[in-house]
Order: structure tokens, then sequence, then C-alpha cells
């Protein structure tokens, strides 16, 4: 929900003041810095003039100063309570920039009339689908509809909202190579029911085809989820569990999550996770399970930068502990109707106890690791890009990208001794690594979606190719 960086004239009073004006006429062409040079002196030597401080307000707002513009825009509230106008802006700015229970204080008031009524419960609708709060926003926006049914962005988001909590089912597929060598084929079918709009419940099997040591091997896994949204609380919790079959053995999976919405368009994710490992060649043959502790702070929905920061604890089956810190951040550098470029920065580090890196066959120098990675003061400093555009009406593609500048490990080696027994070593060795990944996606219908993705990584160690087909299909009611 954008609103228009131009002002029409119908929201300016006739008696203007003339540097109000020219601000105005600024604000249309887009100088946004020359309009606040003008308005600070004047909003200065004129306090009450609530018309220059809503406009202020608006320019704040649009050059990123939030906090300016939140404090300007209380200042012209207390001066024009009665304006409804003015509340229902105050109020999508409050849902703009996550203040949703300051949004609910100014709008709730907002009754009559019913054009001005409805699009406050929008934003209200809009603020709780923002929060994850979808029984309070499908009851905001069903009743902004029955104030006013020609309200298009409240029944475009009531739309969306049933649209994503319809049941929906689909089938994936995937190729995934590495130089170890491995060459795994995956499988996999899944369905997604709500039971009310706070409840999900996943459905998911699958199968897949990798390498042991002697042959082919084939990986059935299956797993049932329950996640639940608590409300306003803005609290969000995962429970899963499942089966990994294979023929020498079968074993289980579980993980739970719990989320908490933060201010700014933040959440904190806390999860505890057992799964099994199939990453390497020798992990198809032996049984490796890991359980996984992390901590992570996101903002990933953001329009404006994203990131993540967080940290993973990993215990293996043999007691041996891992542990990786990773943070990255990307922020927008061009953005427009079709597409959105985001440059930015990732750190990652990581280290494992004891190593895995064993001989790959008796008195060879040459290693591997067995049975499963286990990097080794590995930091890496990377330059990350993302570019995102809109194809016709119906594809959207995407480029993620990633490049280590600045990149080490220490490597492992073996010595041959004097008495014919190897020694295993380490010197620190510095890597470039990199990785790419392009997407489409392709919706054919509001029920049918199409996704393609491939891409390319190399590390420290591995250079690996992937090639993920998915089609999902929702079960979307017909529009009343």
């Amino acid at each position: 929900m954008a609103m228009m960086c131009v002002l029409p004239a119908f929201l300016l009073p006739q008696q203007t003041a003339e540097p109000v004006k020219e601000a105005v006429e600024r604000i249309n062409k887009g100088d946004f810095a020359a309009a606040i040079a003008l308005l600070e002196p004047h909003t200065a030597a004129h306090p009450n003039d609530a018309e220059a401080l809503r406009i202020l307000a608006r320019a704040y707002y649009w050059t990123g100063r939030t906090a300016a513009a939140h404090e300007h825009y209380e200042r012209t509230f207390s001066l024009r309570l009665d304006d409804t106008t003015l509340r229902l802006e105050y109020g999508w700015f409050l849902v703009e920039t996550n203040r949703g229970d300051d949004a609910a204080r100014i709008l709730t008031e907002v009754t009559s009339p019913p054009e001005a009524a409805a699009e406050a419960q929008s934003l209200l609708g809009t603020a709780a689908y923002w929060t994850g709060d979808w029984k309070t926003a499908a009851s905001r926006f069903e009743r902004a509809l029955q104030l006013h049914p020609g309200h298009t962005e409240a029944r475009r988001q009531l739309a969306e909202l049933r649209a994503a909590i319809a049941p929906t089912t689909g089938l994936s597929g995937a190729f995934r190579s590495d130089n170890q060598p491995l060459r795994r084929w995956d499988g996999e079918v899944y369905a997604d029911w709500h039971a009310d709009p706070m409840s999900r419940v996943s459905l998911r099997a699958g199968t897949f085809h990798g390498p042991d040591r002697d042959s082919g091997m084939t990986v059935s896994h299956s797993e049932i989820a329950l996640r639940r949204t608590w409300g306003r609380s803005g609290l969000r919790t995962e429970a899963a569990a499942g089966i990994v079959y294979r023929r020498s053995s079968t074993d289980w999976t579980g993980r739970v999550t719990l989320v908490r919405c933060l201010p700014r368009s933040m959440q904190a994710v806390l999860s505890a996770e057992r799964a099994v490992y199939f990453s390497t060649s020798a992990s198809f043959s032996t049984t490796v399970t890991r359980t996984q502790f992390s901590l992570m702070i996101d903002r990933s929905e953001s329009r404006g930068t994203i990131a993540q920061a967080g940290y993973w604890y990993n215990r293996y089956f043999d007691d041996n502990m891992g542990h990786v810190v990773s943070a990255w951040a990307l922020v927008p550098v061009l953005r427009g109707t079709r597409g959105l470029v985001r440059i930015g920065y990732g750190f990652n580090y990581q280290h494992t106890g004891n190593s895995r890196f064993t001989p790959a066959a008796a008195g060879s120098t040459k290693g591997a690791y067995t049975p499963y990675y286990t990097p080794r003061r590995l930091s890496a400093h990377s330059l990350l890009a993302f570019v995102q555009t809109s194809i016709g009406r119906r594809m959207t593609a995407t480029v993620n990208g990633a490049y280590g500048f600045r990149a080490a490990d220490d490597a492992p080696w073996f010595r041959e001794e004097t008495d014919g027994s190897l020694s295993r070593n380490f010197s620190r060795r510095t890597f470039t690594p990199w990785k790419t990944e392009v997407s489409l996606r392709v919706l054919w219908s509001p029920r049918l979606l199409v996704s393609l993705e491939g891409g390319r990584s190399e590390t420290a160690f591995y250079a690996a190719n992937h090639v993920n087909v998915s089609v999902s299909y929702r079960f979307i009611p017909r529009a009343e």
C-alpha cells in the first residue's frame, strides 16, 4: 500500500503560506530535500501551522526519516483532532511503519462517513495481516467491504488472504550434483490445509536417490507439521515430526520453532531440530543424525532493507559439535514498478570441534569428509546482490548472487610418517567462495504456480549444481 508522492490540490486549504505552496511544488517534482529545507524554518517560526507540519512529516517519511516523520505527524494530529483525512493519513503512516497498536488508537474512532470508516477498517486489516493475525485481518477487510463495497484495496487484500489460507497441494523434483562426486535425485508431494486462518497443517512425503559406497540407494521420508499463530500477541509456533526410511535403517526427525514478531518488521526465531544428514556420499551408507539449536533475528519481509543474523549449534550422532555464526544485509538501490535491485554484505563463520577428514583409501594421502563435512575456523566476507523483475503480468524472474572477497579456513591434509602411518595436519588456506541462483515463477492462473530454479556454488572444498522444478495448486474459493 503506497501513498503517491504528489499532493492533490484539494488537500491544501485555500489560504496556504507561500513557503508551503513552494514546498508542495518541490515535492511534486521529487525534490524532497528542497521541500524539507523550506518547511523546517517555516514550522519553527509557525509551530501551529498544521498543514505545513503534515507536509513536512510526509517529506520526512519519503526520505526515510521515520522518527522525525512520527514526531511531526503527532504534532499535526494534536492540532487537528477532528480532521478525518489527517487521521486516516496518520493511521496509514503508523501501519506502514509497523506501529499497529498506535494505528488502532487513531483509526478505531473513524466511524463516518462510510468511505472513511471503510478506509480505517482496511488499514487496520493491513496491520493485522502483516503481524500474522489473519483472522482479525479477514474480519477487518470484510467490514470495510460492508461499509464500502467499492473499496478495491480491501477487496484485493481479502482475496490475497483467502488465497493464502486456501488448501494447497503440489509436487516438486530436483537434481543435485557436486564434485565428491554426489548425484542425487529428489521428488516430493505435499499438501497444506488451514483448520482456521490461524492454524495450518502440512503433510509432506518424498523420496530421493543417491549413492552409497557400492551402489545407488533410495531414501523415503514423510513429515507432518502444525503451525499456529496466536492472534495479536505476535507469536507463532510450529511443531513437526517425521520418519526417514532406507533399506538399512529407519530414523525419526522432529522440529519445534517459536517465532516472535518484533518492531520494524523484524522477528526473533528460536528453533530446535533433529534431522538426518544426506549431504555427503558417505552419509548414504552411514546413518548421520544431527541435532540443531538456533536463534535468529530476521527482517526478510520488508520492502526496504532486509537482513538476518543468527547462531546455529550442531551436535552430531558421534557427540561432535559445530557452530555457525552468520549475518547479512541487503539494501535496495533501485526500485520501480517492475523490478527491484538490492546489494549488501554477508559474513559467515563455521567451526567443528573434531575433523572428520579421513584418507580416501588405505595408505592414501588424499582425503574426503567421512561421513559428514566438518569445516574448521572457516570465515567468509561476501558481497551480495539480488535482482528481481516482472516479465509481463504472470512471470517473475529473480537472480541471487554472492562473491566471497575474503575467505579462509584451516585446510586438512595428510602426511606420511617414517613408520608408514598417516598424520592429519591443518594449514591456513584462502579461497574465493561464490554462488549464483536464478529462478522463474510463472503464475499460470490465480490457482496454479510453476517455479523453476537453478544454481551453482563453489566453497573451499565443494563445487555443486542444483535444479529444482515445482508445481502447486491452490483451491481458492470463487470470488463472491
